[in-house]
C-alpha cells in the first residue's frame, strides 16, 4: 500500500490537516472547515485525512486525473444511470468515438474545437489556486460557455419548456 499524503498540507493519512488547509472539513457537517462555523461541530474531534480513491467505473483506472467537458456533452455521451459515475479522460474519448461511429453527430452538440476552448478554461479554473474576482471571472467564463452550448436543443420545443419549468422551480 502506498503512502498517501494531502494533497494540499501534506499530513499523511490518519493525522489531523495542519491548521487552515482547504481539504479539512467539518466534522458536524461536512462543509469546508476554513473560516466556517458550524454549531454542529462544538464538541466534536476534527477529521483526520483520509484517501478514498477516485476509481474510474469504465478501466479500473485509479485516482485518474480530473478532466470537464460541458454538460450537454456529458449528457449526451454518457448513459443516464452512469452520469454520476466517475470516468477516465481516455475512457471518455473512447466512449465518444464508439457512440460517433455508428450514430451521426446532432447539430445542436458542440463542436470540437468549442469543447477544447472549453476544457481549456474548465483546466485554469480547476487548477487555478486563484481566489477572489479572478477566481470568480474564470468561473463567470465557464457558465457564459455552458449557456451558449444549451440554446442549441431549444429548438426542441419539449426541451424548451422543460427548462423553463426547470428554472421557474428553482426560484
Amino acid at each position: 500500500m502506498r503512502l498517501v499524503r494531502c494533497h494540499n498540507c501534506g499530513v499523511p493519512e490518519g493525522q489531523e490537516h495542519r491548521a487552515g488547509c482547504p481539504v479539512e472539513v467539518c466534522p458536524g457537517c461536512g462543509a469546508q472547515a476554513v473560516g466556517h462555523r458550524c454549531r454542529r461541530a462544538a464538541g466534536l474531534l476534527r477529521v483526520p485525512f483520509l484517501h478514498f480513491p477516485s476509481v474510474c467505473a469504465r478501466c479500473g483506472a485509479i485516482d485518474p486525473p480530473w478532466f470537464g467537458v460541458p454538460d450537454v456533452v456529458w449528457t449526451y455521451y454518457v448513459a443516464p444511470f452512469e452520469r454520476e459515475e466517475i470516468v477516465c479522460e481516455p475512457c471518455f474519448k473512447t466512449i465518444v468515438r464508439l457512440i460517433d461511429r455508428y450514430r451521426p453527430r446532432p447539430d445542436w452538440l458542440p463542436t470540437k474545437a468549442e469543447i477544447a476552448t472549453y476544457r481549456a478554461v474548465w483546466s485554469r479554473f480547476h487548477r487555478s489556486s486563484l481566489r477572489g474576482p479572478q477566481r470568480r471571472r474564470l468561473a463567470a467564463e465557464l457558465d457564459a460557455l455552458e449557456a451558449a452550448y444549451s440554446p442549441r436543443r431549444s429548438a426542441d420545443k419539449t426541451h424548451k419548456s422543460t427548462a423553463r419549468r426547470r428554472t421557474s422551480e428553482r426560484v
